[in-house]
């Protein structure tokens, strides 16, 4: 007896024996195909879990290392940590030394990695070949200070100088005027007076100047001069009062204070008097009259019953102290009872305080009367 040969693969399927098929069998008979393909699936299947088992093949999907490894890292830098796979790991690195002593140097060497290996000083060789204008600063300004010793310095005495045996006049003129004599014998100085610049001499707010930076004219400044300034920029100098930005047409906060105090105690209600109508006027209950800052303050709705005709009627009298200082008139709203029809109204207050009404009407029968509202100010007496 033998076994059926099982190669490790996986058939695409498992061959179904049919009707007609006769019954053969051997290693590729059909009676045998399906069990063939079964067994070859099976090997296939085994060779992966082995594989996985012994770790030739990779799982998919790991969640953790069965032993925790170690990694670790060398060369340029050195440091290790524990990983199992179960959560992240970081590695804190050490760089290793480059090789160059800790230090400050002006000259130093470098590998291809950009690391420092040695350092040093500048020598002669290392500095490059300048131009003079290269030298920006400390630059002498005598022999000496180049250490030139083969010269003839400005003290010494030229081998022959023929040019200076007759004095010469040195002498400048335009902008500034001056001259000095100078035979080379001994140092010249020429007094420079500069050209008048056209401006007379004395204080100006405002210059104009040339090119050379010399004033050409002046004068005084002009509000167009002074620019549009924010208030922010007045930083000193600010006062804190109507007085000393000479406001002279508002109150001060004491002033402020006076007044309404004193409005206050005017319009007190003790101060508020309801007057004593008299010749048959009768009060509509909201006539007063009060006083208040030297003045006369005077409101009025009366009634009266119908009177024809025209003529003066004395309302009321103000008392001693509300009296005016001239006598003053004025006209008045009025209303009706129906039916009866009013002329004209006018009303005045005398000197002595009487408030009259003066009056033109007209009535028909069965008329009730008329109202009268009048207000005014007066100074008091």
């Amino acid at each position: 007896m033998a076994n059926l040969p099982e190669p490790p693969e996986w058939a695409d399927g498992v061959y179904q024996i049919e009707t007609p098929d006769p019954v053969l069998g051997g290693p590729d008979g059909i009676a045998n195909k399906a069990a063939k393909a079964l067994a070859s699936r099976t090997v296939w299947l085994k060779a992966k879990f082995e594989g996985l088992v012994d770790g030739s093949i990779a799982a998919f999907k790991a969640t953790r290392l069965a032993v925790a490894r170690k990694l670790s890292v060398s060369g340029a830098a050195t440091g290790s940590a524990t990983f199992d796979g179960s959560a992240d790991t970081n590695i804190t690195l050490t760089l290793a030394d480059s090789g160059v002593a800790a230090g400050t140097y002006q000259k130093v060497t470098v590998n291809i990695k950009g690391l420092v290996t040695s350092g040093g000083g500048l020598a002669a060789a290392d500095i490059p070949n300048l131009d003079w204008s290269k030298i920006v600063s400390g630059k002498p300004t005598t022999l000496a200070g180049y250490g030139i010793t083969d010269a003839l310095g400005i003290n010494g005495t030229a081998i022959a100088a023929k040019k200076l045996e007759t004095a010469r006049t040195i002498s400048t003129t335009g902008a500034a005027s001056g001259s000095a004599s100078f035979d080379g014998s001994a140092n010249a100085n020429i007094a420079l007076t500069l050209a008048d610049s056209g401006i007379a001499a004395g204080t100006y707010t405002k210059l104009a100047v040339n090119a050379k930076g010399l004033a050409t004219s002046g004068g005084g400044l002009a509000a167009a001069d002074i620019p549009a300034l924010d208030w922010s920029k007045i930083t000193s100098g600010k006062p804190n009062s109507l007085a000393g930005y000479g406001i002279v047409d508002s109150y001060t906060q004491g002033q402020t204070n006076n007044v309404v105090n004193n409005a206050f105690a005017n319009f007190s209600a003790p101060n508020i008097q309801v007057p004593a109508f008299i010749n048959g006027f009768a009060d509509r209950n909201v006539s007063r009259f009060w006083k208040a800052n030297g003045n006369v303050y005077v409101t009025i709705d009366a009634s009266r019953w119908v009177s024809n005709g025209a003529g003066a009627l004395v309302m009321f009298t103000l008392p001693p102290g509300f009296r005016p200082l001239i006598r003053m008139c004025g006209t008045g709203d009025w209303a009706t009872a129906s039916p009866f029809g009013l002329g004209w109204l006018s009303w005045r207050v005398e000197a002595t305080g009487e408030v009259v009404l003066d009056y033109a009407t007209g009535s028909t029968a069965g008329a009730g009367g008329f109202e009268c509202q009048l207000s005014f100010c007066v100074q008091a007496v």
